[in-house]
């Protein structure tokens, strides 16, 4: 059960980040970002995001 929950938060981590990538690079192709972003705080994002689907996971299948 452990492995299905880790994999669950797996896919939802690179499923943002992937989906949440994409939308900065077209976005600022497109000249819609008006400042510049840090990337830096994209790790961490995926990473509290991870923690937060992991948790959600284990109450899920308690």
């Amino acid at each position: 059960m452990q492995r299905k929950i880790i994999q669950d938060a797996r896919v939802v981590t690179f499923g943002l980040g992937w989906v949440g990538g994409f939308a900065y690079v077209v976005a600022d192709a497109a000249g819609l970002v008006a400042y510049d972003v840090n990337l830096a705080g994209f790790p961490t994002l995926l990473g509290v995001v991870y923690l937060i689907t992991f948790a959600v996971g284990m109450i899920r299948y308690r």
